[in-house]
């Protein structure tokens, strides 16, 4: 007769234990899930860290330069634009010339009439702009000459090439010579611009910032 109630004690007791087993077993499950699970807080703060974190320039305070293209490289790329600039500075010189002419009636009575002041005007326009195209061209490449020696140059040629062609035609009654002008321009305006270029340097470098500071040396090659 005792039997009975402490099997329906332990029957009860079982079952309260079946029955409290599966919630705890859901919340030791949800822990997990719940530590996983990214946090919105730690995401936001890192990627606030991130976009005001100093680049590797800032921190270090160099300054990265590109380098300087090889020398033939850059003689072709100074040619290049300097006969494109020569074109494009003759044609606009020339066209001036011509309209100068035609409104102030300057050589219009000779025998050539307007041309030659248009063939002047192109020729003075072509020996301005090659020089600034060999400038322009020299840049674009990593060159660091100077305009003023480009132009110095291109007029040093031209006018060597000029009194050299006047007597070697004197001497020899041939007009090939002329083709020294522009050849010797054009030598002179690179030959200008190489010399001009800045020599590498190297000086001491002091960058300071919140984290501390760093000593270097910065060069110019």
């Amino acid at each position: 007769m005792t039997l009975l109630p402490l099997r329906g004690s332990t029957f009860v007791s079982l079952l309260f234990l079946l029955l409290l087993a599966p919630r705890e077993g859901l919340a030791a499950g949800d822990t997990p899930l719940a530590s996983l699970a990214p946090s919105t807080t730690g995401r936001s703060l890192t990627l606030e860290g991130e976009e005001h974190a100093p680049s590797t320039e800032e921190a270090s305070g160099w300054e990265f330069r590109r380098g300087r293209a090889p020398l033939g490289l850059r003689l072709l790329t100074e040619v290049g634009a300097g006969v494109v600039t020569a074109a494009a500075g003759g044609l606009v010189a020339g066209l001036g010339g011509f309209g100068l002419c035609q409104g102030t009636g300057l050589l219009y009575a000779t025998e050539g009439g307007c041309f030659y002041a248009m063939l002047f005007g192109a020729m003075a326009g072509m020996a301005i702009s090659y020089p600034v195209g060999v400038w322009w061209g020299g840049e674009a490449v990593g060159g660091d000459g100077r305009l003023w020696a480009s132009l110095l140059g291109g007029g040093l040629g031209l006018a060597a090439g000029y009194l050299g062609s006047r007597v070697l035609i004197a001497q020899t009654q041939r007009g090939e010579f002329l083709i020294a002008i522009p050849l010797l321009a054009m030598v002179g305006a690179s030959l200008g611009y190489e010399l001009s270029t800045a020599r590498p340097s190297v000086q001491p470098l002091l960058a300071l910032d919140t984290r501390g500071g760093m000593l270097g040396l910065a060069g110019r090659f």
